[in-house]
């Protein structure tokens, strides 16, 4: 049943014309995976640091108020963000694999824009 769940996610994902990831004057858009955490104002964001899960690196997005985030969406969501949590140090993880950059680019756009708007 899990699995059956994740094909059909991925397959509405493969006709999704929606940005996987986007960063502009408001903050950043997650739309990244299945348990994504959408719109994250730039005055949420703590900062962002690298976490390695089986050899694969993710964006960790670092906010001040978790529990804001850990209650978005439904109680499946809620369930896999807070395991996110507990697991690998963080709520939202971002990763390249599903986005047309690669990691260490969108690293370095994900820092540099975050320093542009703290000067702001």
């Amino acid at each position: 049943m899990f699995f059956g769940f994740c094909g059909l996610y991925a397959l509405f994902k493969l006709f999704d014309a929606a940005p996987g990831f986007v960063i502009d004057a408001e903050g950043i858009v997650d739309n990244s995976s299945g348990i994504s955490a959408g719109r994250i104002p730039w005055s949420d964001i703590q900062g962002f640091h690298v976490t390695t899960v089986q050899g694969q690196r993710f964006l960790t997005v670092d906010v001040y108020d978790q529990d804001k985030y850990m209650r978005r969406g439904n109680v499946v969501k809620r369930l896999l963000v807070s395991a996110n949590a507990r697991y690998f140090g963080g709520l939202i993880h971002i990763s390249a694999n599903a986005l047309r950059i690669n990691f260490d680019e969108l690293l370095n756009v994900a820092n540099a824009a975050l320093e542009k708007h703290r000067r702001a």
